[in-house]
């Protein structure tokens, strides 16, 4: 009896299957096109005048279509079908898994002290199929370095290799890199904001003006390398007759500035034909045009907010939180012209014993 009964269901089964690749006629479903998609993303297509559609999932279930539109989820064969006067047609897509994860990590260079400590870049694995998972090692002059507790001790000068791989469900590999310096560069080693390096720039400039930045050979005064911004400003006036003409440099490494240095300071040159201000937490200081490097301090946390929060309200402040450094033009002529800045430095507090004193 158990082995009827197998047959039965398995008979059962089979017809299923089949009855899937059938169409409302019983027939076999006969395809006029092949086309692909990426997994999770959307398949659309220019939908003709006059007829209708359903799309399909691999397993046989109807989903929503709105506009020549579908969802594609997972991988599998998909399909859609076209029904004009009378007649239906039916499309496959073949959905597959080609897009590696995108790695986003906390930082992708950082200067450490020798022989001291220094935690490795948070990772984030961005990836459809949710794949979190990655793997990452260090490397100095070929050689594996030691990682404990998500953080290197350099023992030597000089640049130490975060390799970061990840591998989705579908065999699709991603890697990136980042650089830890080992150095006794006191202006490497106090650097809160690098904006002569990629990372220094990475989706952390928002702009009210045309703005290009731009790594140069420039030198600042201390001898270490400046950014360039093209500048260039909109039309537009506000209602008090002021050209916004604002670029802010968001959220540079630290938000409690006032907590670990006793004062901020960095160099701008000047070399438009019309002032600056600099701004930072309601004090600003005025650069005349053409006039040279120029040092920027700022010291007084308390007065400044102390917790690094910005005062401005024309920040969306649902994407960058934290410090904001704004440069903005003293004049409403329409001009062009350039302007460099320096890496942002701090200068550390001094370090206090057990006993409270200064050592």
């Amino acid at each position: 009896m158990k082995k009827v009964l197998s047959l039965i269901l398995g008979l059962g089964m089979l017809f299923s299957i089949t009855a899937c690749g059938n169409d409302e006629n019983g027939k076999a479903k006969t395809f006029v096109s092949t086309d692909t998609a990426e997994t999770y993303s959307v398949y659309s297509f220019e939908p003709e005048s006059g007829a209708t559609y359903k799309a399909y999932a691999p397993d046989g279930s109807e989903i929503a279509m709105l506009n020549g539109s579908f969802s594609v989820r997972g991988e599998g064969e998909y399909y859609y079908s076209k029904t004009l006067k009378g007649k239906t047609t039916y499309y496959k897509v073949i959905a597959d898994d080609t897009t590696a994860p995108e790695l986003r990590l906390s930082y992708t260079k950082r200067y450490a002290k020798l022989n001291e400590a220094i935690k490795l870049p948070a990772v984030e694995v961005i990836e459809s199929d949710g794949t979190k998972e990655a793997n990452v090692s260090v490397s100095f002059g070929g050689e594996a370095v030691t990682v404990t507790d998500g953080a290197i001790t350099p023992a030597a000068l000089g640049e130490y290799t975060v390799t970061v791989n990840s591998e989705d469900k579908s065999g699709n590999a991603s890697s990136t890199t980042a650089i830890i310096v080992c150095t006794e560069n006191e202006y490497e080693l106090n650097t809160i904001y690098e904006l002569s390096s990629v990372w220094g720039m990475e989706n952390q400039t928002a702009h009210r003006m045309g703005v290009r930045m731009e790594t140069t050979d420039v030198l600042a005064p201390n001898g270490e390398p400046a950014a360039k911004f093209n500048m260039t400003t909109p039309d537009y006036f506000s209602n008090g007759n002021s050209r916004k003409h604002e670029t802010y440099l968001i959220n540079p490494m630290q938000n409690h500035w006032g907590e670990k240095y006793s004062k901020v300071y960095f160099w701008v040159d000047n070399q438009t034909e019309f002032g600056y201000y600099v701004r930072f937490m309601g004090l600003q200081i005025y650069v005349a045009p053409n006039s040279g490097w120029t040092k920027i301090e700022f010291s007084d946390f308390e007065f400044l907010g102390g917790d690094g929060a910005s005062y401005e309200t024309i920040i969306d402040h649902e994407d960058y939180e934290g410090t904001y450094l704004c440069l903005q033009r003293g004049s409403k002529d329409f001009r062009f012209g350039t302007f460099y800045v320096s890496n942002i430095y701090g200068e550390p507090k001094p370090a206090v014993d057990n006993a409270g004193g200064q050592q």
